[in-house]
C-alpha cells in the first residue's frame, strides 16, 4: 500500500493568489476606494467626497464617526426615513362614485374627529349596534 504525498515548496506556497476578504461592516456601503493622482489608494465618502487615508487593516471607527457628522449623509438618511414612514394613498373607491362625496386617505396622519365621524356613518349605514365598537 503506497501513499502519495506531495511536498509543497515554500516558494510555491507564496505564489498562490491571495483571496481578498469581504468587507463586513455596513459602513462600506457609504464609502468607496479611490485612486489618488499620485497613485495611492484612499477612501472617499459617497455623500460629501471627503478623502480618508487607507490603512492596512481598514479600521472603520473613523468612518463611523464621519457618518455621524456628515451633513449630506444625515440629510439623505432623514429623507429616506421620512419616505418610509409615510403611508400611501389607497384607492378603494369605485370609479362610478363621485370621489368628493367620500373622504379619501391623504397623508397618513390619524385624525380622531374624522374617525368618529366615519364610525358613526358606518353604524348608521349598516344598522349596527353601538356595542360593536365599545369594546377595546
Amino acid at each position: 500500500m503506497s501513499t502519495d504525498t506531495t511536498v509543497v515548496d515554500k516558494d510555491e506556497e507564496t505564489s498562490l493568489p491571495k483571496v481578498k476578504r469581504q468587507k463586513k461592516s455596513t459602513v462600506w456601503l457609504e464609502f468607496k476606494d479611490v485612486r489618488d493622482a499620485d497613485g495611492s489608494v484612499k477612501i472617499s465618502c459617497n455623500h460629501c467626497k471627503k478623502m480618508f487615508p487607507k490603512s492596512k487593516g481598514n479600521p472603520t471607527s473613523q468612518l463611523h464617526r464621519h457618518l455621524q457628522h456628515c451633513a449630506n449623509h444625515l440629510r439623505a438618511k432623514a429623507m429616506k426615513e421620512r419616505e418610509n414612514s409615510m403611508q400611501t394613498q389607497l384607492g378603494f373607491m369605485p370609479s362610478s362614485v363621485d370621489p368628493t362625496s367620500y373622504p379619501s386617505l391623504q397623508d397618513g396622519k390619524f385624525d380622531m374627529e374624522a374617525m368618529k365621524e366615519l364610525l358613526a356613518h358606518w353604524i348608521m349605514m349598516h344598522e349596527k349596534s353601538f356595542s360593536e365598537v365599545e369594546e377595546e
